[in-house]
């Protein structure tokens, strides 16, 4: 979920920011503002908005005495609420690999009708495999 500013068709989307901070601050308790920040890939004082809001509807909890000192810790609520992003971001990843796997399967059988039988396909990275 990653590396978002490459995407030209699949921007993020609220939700999506919500689920890396949660994830961000499930992996780490003492996770910092800017770090998420660029995980996320926005600016610090847009994580900041997310943390008051996720405080204010008691996903995270906020320990700490100083600004640079601040624990985050999921709440059940907030945990759940990771579960719940998670698994709507899954359906949505399925269905855009069943997308793309049917349009695939189309443009393979349009060529094959004008009569090309080999094809070869170059890529990288997990997705091209």
């Amino acid at each position: 979920m990653n590396n978002s500013k490459n995407l030209l068709f699949l921007q993020p989307t609220p939700s999506l920011r919500e689920l890396q901070i949660l994830l961000e601050i499930d992996k780490n308790k003492k996770v910092s503002q800017n770090s998420i920040s660029e995980v996320v890939g926005i600016a610090p004082s847009m994580v900041n908005n997310y943390l008051k809001d996720f405080v204010e509807h008691e996903l995270v909890l906020m320990e700490g005495k100083t600004h640079r000192k601040v624990n985050y810790f999921l709440t059940e609520k907030g945990a759940a609420r990771r579960i719940q992003l998670l698994s709507k971001y899954m359906v949505e990843a399925v269905k855009l690999y069943k997308n793309a796997k049917f349009e695939i399967s189309e443009r393979l059988k349009a060529i094959r009708k004008e009569g090309i039988r080999r094809v070869v396909f170059y890529g990288a990275g997990e997705t091209a495999e």
